[in-house]
């Protein structure tokens, strides 16, 4: 059981893992905010959230993909 949530951890942990996740949460958001424009009432909800969420989870994942990139770790060593 341990192996199996350690596995779960690697794979939501892993920055492209979370630069795919961020742009799916990023379409869900702009969907919803078209949907409500085009039915003429914007009414904030939960989906507009995971717009939101999607830009600060890309943000996060552009800095780690680019730590590792770039070698920028702290505990990296050259």
């Amino acid at each position: 059981m341990k192996t199996l949530i350690a596995f779960i951890r690697m794979i939501i942990n892993n920055r492209y893992i979370k630069l795919l996740i961020s742009i799916i949460l990023i379409i869900i958001g702009i969907y919803q905010i078209r949907e409500d424009v085009a039915s003429g009432e914007l009414k904030f909800n939960q989906n507009h959230f995971f717009g939101i969420y999607g830009i600060f989870l890309l943000i996060d994942a552009m800095f780690s993909i680019l730590e590792g990139i770039v070698g920028v770790g702290e505990n990296r060593k050259k």
